[in-house]
């Protein structure tokens, strides 16, 4: 058997017995973790690292008062913070303003505490979106105390003006113009003649 923080030689067996302090009542159990070090650690690394495995298992706290970023037309950047937990599952469920209907994009695997964020697209033009984050672990669960709105971009027009004909001859002309904006989307360009007497 070995004691926490023993030194064990490769190709031996070990072992861990929890009793009492009187030595009796040996408790059965199953180990769920273990931790292999190259080196030595002292008393004080080793209490250290039993508190860095004590947050691991505490109930997590999520927020999204980052709110959304880089807001478009059509797309937004939804951002959360998961505070504490040290590692949970994280959702974020959205829905537009006055529906009835909510989505919600899971992250998968678990994440690890700080900053996460995902982009969404195909939202409609100059629309009023709400989201909010959950987080949960085999602790406890959270929501983010109040839900986060944006607005998506409204549509812009293109713009264009006009420049003076070039290479003017007898029957034909080069039509100039300038298209200094295309707006929200790419733009398409016709040009129209029309003959003055």
């Amino acid at each position: 058997s070995a004691n926490q923080g023993t030194i064990v030689t490769e190709g031996n067996d070990f072992g861990f017995n929890l009793a009492s302090s009187g030595g009796g009542n040996t408790l059965k159990s199953f180990m769920d973790d273990i931790r292999i070090d190259n080196t030595v650690l002292a008393q004080s690394d080793l209490e250290t690292r039993r508190k860095q495995d004590a947050n691991i298992i505490s109930a997590p706290t999520v927020d999204n008062a980052g709110g959304a970023t880089a807001v478009l037309t059509t797309s937004a950047t939804l951002n959360g913070t998961l505070s504490a937990g040290t590692l949970a599952n994280v959702y974020i469920y959205w829905w537009q303003d006055g529906s009835a209907t909510t989505n919600l994009i899971d992250f998968g695997a678990p994440i690890l505490q700080g900053a996460f964020a995902t982009n969404l697209t195909g939202l409609a033009i100059s629309t009023k979106y709400w989201y909010t984050c959950f987080a949960s672990n085999s602790i406890g669960t959270a929501w983010a105390v109040t839900a986060t709105n944006f607005t998506t971009l409204a549509a812009l027009r293109p713009t264009i003006t006009n420049a003076a004909a070039t290479n003017v001859l007898n029957t034909g002309a080069c039509l100039n113009g300038y298209l200094t904006s295309t707006g929200t989307a790419l733009a398409s360009v016709w040009v129209g003649l029309e003959q003055i007497k």
